[in-house]
């Protein structure tokens, strides 16, 4: 804090894993995949181990880095994270009749027809 002054600082980033994608003819070699699979991964058990529920994983939220840092992967929009009480393990409740939060796309098959929020 600089005289009672907040300051956020954020890293620029690249591209999403999408638009990646898409770049790429909608196809990763394996030799690409394998070390972002392998970030993916260590992210989402580093966030699920600070109790935290990642509810929109998606490539759209998963950005690269740019120079130095181009083969490293962010994650980007928590706003749909919700946190889970480390003492209860007690997180979202089953709701009937919810509307979906997310992208419908990006459920699993046995979450298309339920309440995710």
């Amino acid at each position: 804090m600089v005289q009672n002054r907040m300051r956020l600082v954020m890293d620029l980033l690249g591209p999403s894993l999408e638009d990646l994608f898409n770049f790429c003819h909608r196809k990763f070699s394996l030799k690409t995949v394998l070390p972002l699979a392998g970030q993916l991964i260590s992210h989402i058990k580093y966030i699920h181990s600070r109790n935290f529920i990642r509810r929109d994983i998606k490539p759209d939220n998963f950005l690269m880095g740019i120079g130095k840092r181009g083969n490293q992967v962010k994650i980007i929009d928590f706003s749909l994270t919700k946190f889970k009480d480390p003492k209860t393990h007690l997180h979202i409740p089953y709701r009937e009749n919810k509307n979906l939060t997310g992208t419908a796309w990006y459920t699993s098959s046995g979450h298309r027809t339920s309440s995710l929020r």
